[in-house]
């Protein structure tokens, strides 16, 4: 008798879901795929970022096959949505930054000083050029040029500034460099810093690093003093 119970028990397998349960978990499903497909049109490395800026700690780049990606994936989602999408507010202006006020920087300082805080870590949109321009003054810094052809995406933190000290912030601004507009590589225009087409005079082109950071990194790892 224990036995036939048993049977039957298995036999129905697991209770149907009723219909609203359905829908939610297809929508759910809907989601899901549509997150991933989108996150396999990324590089292999940005999706590795993403999940250490996401989780805290350094990743791997992942196996987008299993279950549990997919869940960190949606927390990356959920995470990085809100700071992708606020605007600036009355209070304070969105500021790109490209090289030397990057945090770690020399003049991220200025940035703190004021009560910046970063809001989003991401990259231009795939038409921009980066140089190193010729050094004037003991910090070195770079010079983003928007161009028609032969662009990438640029490295850039997008901080959060108080408009009421945006003022004495561009007094520290000094030439070629400039603030402007510069495209996300979500679509988004952010004002931030831009270069004069004089600056570019002699000036090195490092747009196959794709941000100042990895640059110089590059220069510490080869022993350059440049």
């Amino acid at each position: 008798m224990s036995t036939r119970r048993t049977e039957n028990v298995i036999s129905r397998g697991p209770p149907a879901l009723n219909p609203s349960a359905r829908s939610a978990r297809s929508a759910r499903r809907i989601k899901t795929q549509a997150l991933v497909s989108e996150t396999i049109s990324l590089k292999s490395s940005t999706v590795a970022k993403l999940l250490c800026n996401a989780t805290g700690h350094p990743s791997t780049v992942p196996d987008l096959s299993t279950d549990y990606t997919i869940y960190r994936l949606a927390k990356i989602d959920e995470a990085l949505r809100p700071a992708m999408t606020a605007p600036a507010s009355a209070e304070n202006m969105l500021l790109a930054v490209v090289g030397a006020h990057l945090s770690g920087f020399p003049l991220n300082r200025d940035l703190l000083s004021r009560g910046a805080t970063l809001d989003l870590v991401t990259t231009t949109a795939k038409c921009y050029k980066l140089y190193a321009l010729p050094t004037q003054g003991a910090v070195p810094k770079p010079g983003l040029q928007r161009v028609a052809e032969g662009g990438n995406s640029i490295e850039v933190e997008v901080w959060r500034m108080p408009l009421s000290l945006m003022g004495s912030f561009l007094s520290t601004v000094a030439p070629p460099l400039g603030i402007g507009s510069i495209e996300m590589i979500d679509g988004r225009w952010v004002h931030g810093f831009i270069c004069e087409p004089i600056g570019f005079k002699n000036a090195v082109d490092i747009t196959a690093f794709k941000g100042w950071r990895p640059y110089i990194q590059s220069l510490s790892s080869s022993g350059s003093n440049t």
